[in-house]
């Protein structure tokens, strides 16, 4: 196993070391920290043409945009764009349950966490934040599911439509990952290999569940 790998299996289970150290550090930070920080418009911040009221809308923008980037270089993301604009139309009753945009930081791994006395007192490294649905951070990536991060929002499971969006969330998060290795010319395809079969993976498994439940 290369190095690079490594970083990338290690990166699923930081939090769970994190918790480990300081049992109670989420369920008595997270939602201090989180509590309140709610948007008016769904949005990247600074970009006008990705803000929006209706976060299906936004998200369906965002999602059209990783996948332009993607063909613009020719890059093999796996997937049918024609079959996943078509699964994101009929999931619109999924997206309906998020009513108001919450702050996200959406790279929530230890090297960007604080921790004194056992308590989170900050968190750093926002380029990648947004006004959306908290379950786009990293802690409820379906693909490492970290229960202490559950448990620092205060809930035990995801619900049918809340584990729909994971899905989603997953494939938006796979679609970036995978174009990484091109835009920034890494020496390896290891990078590109680990996320599109994640890509590929994720979903597949959310266009059988998809058509597997009534929306």
């Amino acid at each position: 196993m290369n190095s690079l790998t490594k970083n990338i299996q290690s990166e699923e289970t930081l939090l769970s070391l994190i918790h480990r150290a300081f049992p109670d550090a989420f369920c008595t930070g997270i939602e201090e920290l989180t509590e309140g920080y709610l948007g008016s418009k769904f949005s990247y911040p600074g970009q006008p043409a990705l803000q929006g009221d209706n976060w299906h809308q936004v998200f369906a923008l965002m999602t059209g945009l990783a996948f332009s980037d993607g063909e613009r270089l020719s890059i093999d993301l796996k997937i049918s764009r024609e079959q996943l604009f078509k699964d994101l139309d009929e999931s619109k009753v999924i997206f309906d349950e998020v009513k108001v945009p919450s702050l996200v930081h959406w790279d929530l791994w230890d090297g960007n966490i604080f921790v004194k006395d056992n308590r989170i007192t900050g968190l750093i490294d926002w380029e990648r934040s947004l006004w959306a649905d908290p379950l786009m951070e990293v802690g409820f990536r379906t693909y490492g599911t970290d229960r202490d991060f559950y448990k620092g929002y205060g809930i035990d499971r995801l619900s049918e439509k809340e584990y729909l969006r994971a899905l989603w969330y997953d494939v938006y998060t796979m679609l970036l990952v995978s174009q990484e290795c091109d835009y920034r010319q890494y020496e390896t395809r290891d990078m590109y290999d680990w996320a599109s079969g994640h890509l590929a993976d994720k979903f597949n498994e959310l266009h059988r569940a998809l058509h597997s439940m009534s929306l």
